[in-house]
């Protein structure tokens, strides 16, 4: 080989040199591409999947943490266990207590606070964790702005770290094949494939910025063609790869649809199940109410005169009526709060007459059972507040009514108070038998009532409890129980201090419950 040809092959190695390290770098930075590409669209998709999975799990536990059931809950952490194999799941109370969780479905709920639980509870957005195998997302379950509870899901990111495991190898499968194609052109390099390697080049740029559907001539010499069948391979490749994460896209968009169609049938069972009791309730009232007024005036003899036996069956037929008509009453307030359908009220109210009415319809309760009837107003609150009387007098009576119904000696007292510049308290306590300190939270759930034989003995629906907590709240309050067995219970609801104008104490009269004839 003469000097000017042995001049002319370095120059052309000098190019194929820099053609092929050209190449390596549109090629890396394709793979880096392709790589943060997948990563960022696994990440969201996980994202998604999250979102979706905690949407699922809201709608099936908002019901039961609505109303703190926690036996549902703990059997449905214990069906999740089972179904959704790696997605693990956790559900909070109001406090961030952790309630039920699937890694452990037979374990009881905490009565530590959990500090993701209790920082789910205080944030009204999804919250998403990062970690090392996992993506632990969360969010609190309101009704309204009342937080009753919240739940978590923890997804594991082992598929997502081996798919961008599998995608850097196969990048760095690519580069070395490049490399090895790149050494060999630079021995065997020539000016007529110079041309070819500008095209290659060229390709390679286009999927630089995102263009995949490329191939080149497969011409030229051997090493030429075997380049240009690599690149056309590669390019193949990443063609099947997006291929693929479309088809993963629209698999999980398919997904999200029938996830939403079954969030759709839940919320739809729920509706058909309130306005089922609601309807039922009405239907039922109507007659009861007829066999109430009839045998109202069998007993007043208008009927005919009845002898000393048949005034016991008349007795006895009036009780079991009337006692279940204030079921259904009970049962239909409870299927129209659950339904959204309750309306409360802000009106003036005068506290002092309000107080005298809870007082009027509970005293002789009290008083048929032989107990100390002790009642305690503050003199230091608003003569006039902003509420819903009538409810609030629900609210107090039931408890009232609960507190004489559990207590077979001493005394049950009603206190009313102001709690603090903003609060106010009404206070009912009893001697009676107490409740144990497993039951506590659980005798606000409906139909719950506290084992053992004082419970049998005294009957009760269970249902009491678990309307003047849902009342309290709706009304933007809490209720709360303490309670020693044999010592007697004490409930504290505590309200708003929200104090009317003065120029609305004439009218007060007129809206203190007298004329507004809601059922209790």
């Amino acid at each position: 080989m003469n000097r000017l040809n042995w001049r002319a092959w370095s120059l052309s190695a000098r190019l194929s040199l820099l053609m092929t390290v050209l190449l390596l770098v549109g090629i890396l930075v394709t793979t880096i591409l392709s790589v943060l590409r997948e990563r960022d669209t696994a990440l969201r998709n996980l994202e998604t999947q999250a979102a979706l999975v905690l949407n699922i799990l809201r709608v099936s536990t908002s019901d039961a943490l609505y109303q703190l059931d926690a036996d549902y809950l703990i059997t449905l952490m214990r069906d999740w266990s089972r179904s959704e194999g790696e997605i693990s799941a956790r559900i909070y109370d109001q406090e961030g207590r952790l309630i039920a969780d699937s890694n452990a479905p037979e374990q009881t709920f905490s009565t530590q606070v959990d500090s993701f639980g209790s920082e789910l509870t205080q944030s009204r957005e999804m919250r998403l964790i990062w970690e090392d195998e996992q993506l632990l997302a969360g969010e609190a379950v309101t009704a309204g702005n009342q937080v009753f509870g919240a739940i978590s899901v923890a997804l594991p990111t082992s598929q997502l770290n081996e798919r961008l495991l599998e995608a850097q190898l196969a990048g760095r499968r690519v580069l070395l094949l490049v490399g090895a194609v790149g050494a060999l052109l630079i021995v065997l390099f020539s000016r007529t494939i110079i041309r070819p390697l500008k095209a290659l080049t060229a390709a390679s740029e286009q999927i630089a910025t995102g263009n995949f559907d490329q191939r080149v001539e497969e011409k030229g010499g051997l090493e030429i063609q075997s380049l240009a069948h690599s690149f056309n391979s590669m390019s193949a490749r990443l063609r099947e790869s997006i291929a693929a994460l479309e088809q993963r896209s629209r698999q999980l968009a398919q997904n999200n649809q029938e996830l939403n169609a079954a969030r759709e049938r839940a919320e739809e069972a729920t509706r058909l199940k309130s306005q089922f009791l609601a309807t039922m309730s009405h239907e039922l009232r109507t007659p009861l109410n007829a066999i109430i007024g009839y045998t109202e005036i069998i007993g007043a003899g208008m009927a005919g005169e009845i002898n000393d036996e048949q005034r016991t069956y008349h007795e006895r037929v009036l009780h079991n009526a009337e006692h279940l008509l204030k079921l259904i009453n009970d049962i239909l307030d409870l299927s129209k709060i659950e339904a959204g359908r309750t309306e409360i009220l802000r009106k003036p109210f005068h506290v002092q007459e309000w107080i005298n009415e809870v007082i009027s319809q509970t005293r002789g309760l009290a008083e048929k059972k032989g107990l100390k009837y002790v009642v305690e107003a503050d003199s230091t609150l608003p003569p006039l507040l902003l509420g819903d009387a009538v409810r609030l007098k629900q609210v107090a009576i039931n408890l009232l009514a609960n507190a004489v119904k559990f207590t077979e000696e001493g005394q049950v007292s009603f206190t009313v108070k102001r709690q603090s510049q903003t609060t106010w308290a009404i206070i009912v306590s009893d001697t009676g038998i107490g409740i144990p300190p497993h039951m506590q939270e659980l005798v606000f759930d409906e139909f719950r009532q506290v084992d053992g034989s004082p419970q049998r003995e005294h009957g009760g629906s269970g249902l009491g409890l678990a309307i003047v907590r849902k009342l309290v709240m709706l009304m933007g309050g809490n209720i709360r129980l303490n309670s020693t067995m044999g010592s007697g219970s004490t409930f504290t609801v505590t309200m708003p201090l929200d104090i009317a104008p003065a120029q609305h104490e004439r009218s007060v009269a007129a809206v203190n419950g007298g004329n507004d004839e809601r059922s209790g």
